[in-house]
C-alpha cells in the first residue's frame, strides 16, 4: 500500500468541486464523519456509546462518539488494520492486520486484541493474511485468512483450525494509489442479529459459520459482473442475507437481484433492516452517476425511494440495536444515516406518477390536469421542468404542499403519430430524495383510427 499526499491548494479545489456538485439542486441524507484516512471496517459498541473505525491507511482505530459523531480518540495499532469485531460480552476488540507484502518487503500479518476493560493490548502474528473477522455467540472470533478459517480466543490468543481453503483471493502490497481496502482484501463478512450465523463472501465462494453448532459450510459461485460492492449484511435470524447486488437465502441461492450493477467492489454498501423489512443499498449502476441510497423491499428489492448521499459508501454497514441509525464506511470515513427518522426528512413527490391526455383530431383546445406536489416530512421547495415545450406547468416552482396545473397544447403534437411520452422532472434543494418524474402521455386520435387506450401506470410486461 503506497502512501500519498495532496497539496493543500489541490485538495481545496477538489473539496470545492465536490461541494458544488452535490449541492446543486439536491438535499442530502445523512452526515459524514471524516477520519483523515481510508476506513476499512467498523464495529458498534453501544454500551460505551462509541463506534470503532479501522483506519487502514493511518494505522489506527478511530473511536467515534455515537452522541455527537466526533472522534473522541485514536488507538495506534499495527499497520493496515483491515477488519475488526467486538466480542458479544463487550470485553474485547479484535483487529486483523492485512500485511501481505511481497519481496523485498516482509509480510507483517497480525491480530491485535484490545482489552476494553483494562485498556491493555496484545498483538499476535498471523501465518496467513487475515481477510475478515466476526464474533459469534461463543465469544470466539471467527477469522478468514487467505489459506484457512480459524477460531481465535481473545483471552489466550490460541487458534483452532476449522478448515483449510483455496480460492480466497486477495491482492499483495503495495498497491497503486487510490486502491480501496475492499479491492485489496476482497473478502467481507457479517453476523446475524441473533449472533448465531456468520456469512461471508470472497471472489469465488460464499461461506457460512454457525457459532452454536460449530458448523462451517462453503458454496462456490460465479458472478458476472463481480459480486460488488464487497459488503455483507445478514438479517436478524440468519435466514436471509445480502452481498453486493443480490439478496440471498441462507443456502446462498439468490432470491432477488438489482439490475445494471457495475460490480465495483469499492463503491457502495448494503444493510438489511429487519425492523422494517427493508434493505438500504448503494449499488453502482451502469450509466448512472451520483451517490444514491436505495430504500428497497426486504423480500424482493422493489425500489421504494432513492436518497441523495453526500459521498459514496465504500464497505461495511452496521445498524444500532434500536434500528434508528445505520453507520456505513464511506469515502472519507463514516456516513451516519438516521433511518429511524427518515419520515421526518423532506422528501418531495407528486401525488400522481402518470397523466394521460387523450384528444381527437377536431379538438385543438389546450387540456389541463392538476397534480399535488407534497413532501413526506418537512416542507420543501420544488422546481418542475418539462422536456417538451408543448407541455407546460403552472406554477413551475414553489413550496410544498402545492397544486400545479399541467397543460398540453395539442397543436404541438399534431404531426406525432401514436402516443407521445413527456417527462416532467421534479427537483428540490431541500428534499433528500430523488423524486420520480411525472410521465405525461399524449394521444390524439385521427378520424380513421379505431380502438380505445386504457392508461395503466407502471410498466406492463405480460
Amino acid at each position: 500500500m503506497s502512501r500519498f499526499c495532496i497539496s493543500k491548494s489541490r485538495f481545496l479545489k477538489l473539496a470545492l468541486a465536490v461541494c458544488f456538485s452535490t449541492a446543486a439542486w439536491a438535499g442530502t441524507f445523512g452526515k459524514v464523519v471524516s477520519i483523515g484516512g481510508h476506513a476499512s471496517d467498523l464495529a458498534l459498541d453501544e454500551a460505551r456509546g462509541v463506534l470503532y473505525v479501522a483506519n487502514f491507511t493511518a494505522n489506527r482505530v478511530e473511536v467515534v462518539s455515537l452522541a455527537d459523531h466526533s472522534i473522541l480518540r485514536s488507538m495506534n495499532v499495527a499497520a493496515q488494520p483491515a477488519s475488526l469485531a467486538l466480542s458479544p460480552d463487550g470485553k474485547f476488540l479484535v483487529v486483523t492486520h492485512f500485511g501481505n507484502f511481497t519481496a523485498p518487503n516482509s509480510p507483517n500479518n497480525a491480530i491485535t486484541v484490545v482489552n476494553l476493560v483494562t485498556g491493555s493490548r496484545q498483538t499476535f502474528g498471523a501465518g496467513s493474511p487475515p481477510l475478515g473477522v466476526a464474533f459469534g455467540l461463543d465469544n470466539r472470533a471467527f477469522i478468514a485468512t487467505q489459506n484457512d478459517f480459524v477460531l481465535f480466543d481473545p483471552v489466550s490468543g490460541s487458534t483452532e483450525l476449522l478448515d483449510s481453503v483455496t480460492g480466497l483471493v486477495s491482492k499483495t502490497l503495495p498497491q497503486p494509489l487510490g486502491t480501496a481496502p475492499a479491492q485489496i482484501v476482497a473478502t467481507s463478512m457479517a453476523v446475524s442479529g441473533d449472533g448465531v450465523t456468520i456469512m461471508g463472501v470472497s471472489d469465488k465462494f460464499y461461506f457460512r459459520y454457525d457459532s452454536v453448532r460449530k458448523f462451517l459450510s462453503i458454496v462456490g459461485y460465479t458472478s458476472s459482473p463481480p459480486d460488488g460492492p464487497r459488503a455483507v449484511s445478514v438479517n436478524r435470524d440468519g435466514t436471509r442475507w445480502m452481498s453486493g447486488w443480490a439478496l440471498k437465502e441462507q443456502s446462498g441461492w439468490s432470491r432477488s437481484m438489482l439490475p445494471n450493477p457495475t460490480g465495483s467492489l469499492n463503491i457502495g454498501s448494503v444493510m438489511i433492516d429487519s425492523f422494517r423489512d427493508l434493505v438500504y443499498a448503494q449499488i453502482e449502476e451502469t450509466g448512472v452517476t451520483g451517490a444514491t441510497l436505495q430504500v428497497l423491499d426486504g423480500d424482493n428489492l422493489t425500489v421504494r425511494e432513492r436518497l441523495n448521499l453526500r459521498e459514496n459508501l465504500s464497505g461495511k454497514s452496521v445498524m444500532s440495536s434500536d434500528g434508528s441509525t445505520v453507520y456505513s464506511v464511506s469515502d472519507s470515513g463514516v456516513t451516519v444515516l438516521p433511518v429511524g427518522s427518515l419520515y421526518a426528512a423532506p422528501r418531495v413527490m407528486a401525488s400522481r406518477s402518470e397523466l394521460s391526455f387523450r384528444g381527437n383530431f377536431c379538438d385543438r383546445n389546450i387540456a389541463s390536469q392538476e397534480v399535488s406536489i407534497v413532501s413526506e416530512g418537512a416542507s420543501a421547495d420544488f422546481r418542475i421542468t418539462s422536456d417538451n415545450p408543448g407541455v407546460r406547468i403552472s406554477p413551475s416552482s414553489g413550496t410544498t404542499p402545492a397544486t400545479v396545473r399541467i397543460s398540453v397544447d395539442p397543436s404541438s403534437f399534431q404531426n406525432q403519430k401514436g402516443t407521445v411520452a413527456v417527462n416532467l422532472k421534479i427537483e428540490s434543494t431541500r428534499g433528500v430524495n430523488q423524486a420520480s418524474p411525472i410521465r405525461v402521455l399524449i394521444n390524439s386520435r385521427e378520424p380513421d383510427q379505431r380502438g380505445n387506450v386504457i392508461p395503466v401506470a407502471g410498466k406492463l410486461v405480460d
